[in-house]
């Protein structure tokens, strides 16, 4: 019977055929090495996983975040002649760090404008007019050089800029 102490101890060993071998110091690490490559796979994937799902949810929630932080108020709505669209211009307020712009979208009558709409033609820090001029026109009308959005088309409409 060995006495000595438990670090000079080998009690790491596998049982075959019936019979107890114990391990040899290649083995032993051997499998130490698959050990610690499968922990590390192991946490890999975890982390991989983790990230995965953090950053799903910051994109699928960032519009429902910001829908509660900004407000959008309607400062100017019109119809489109002989359309079922309309026209409107509203003020986007997002809190103190970011100020207030304004936007114009055009939307099917009788949309609600909530909170988490933003402008789909135009967007400026100053405030500006808009109007119909035909059924596939809209003119725009402002000091036109901060903007942050322009579009010249959308579905089918035709957007002019005037500059006042």
């Amino acid at each position: 019977m060995n006495t000595g102490t438990l670090s000079e101890i080998k009690a790491i060993g596998r049982l075959s055929m019936g019979s107890f071998e114990w391990l040899s110091e290649e083995e032993i690490k051997k499998q130490k090495r698959q050990l610690r490559n499968r922990a590390i796979f192991t946490t890999l994937i975890c982390l991989v996983v983790i990230l995965g799902v953090v950053l799903y949810s910051i994109f699928h929630y960032s519009e429902k975040i910001a829908s509660k932080v900004c407000v959008n108020q309607l400062e100017f709505k019109e119809n489109q002649p002989n359309g079922n669209l309309e026209l409107l211009m509203f003020r986007r307020n997002c809190g103190a760090t970011t100020g207030f712009s304004f936007q114009l979208s055009i939307i099917k009558k009788g949309t609600n404008l909530s909170n988490s709409a933003v402008g789909n033609i135009f967007i400026s820090e100053r405030e500006f007019k808009a109007q119909w001029i035909d059924n596939k026109t809209v003119k725009v009308i402002g000091k036109l050089n901060a903007e942050s959005k322009k579009k010249n088309y959308h579905k089918g409409i035709k957007i002019i800029y005037n500059t006042a």
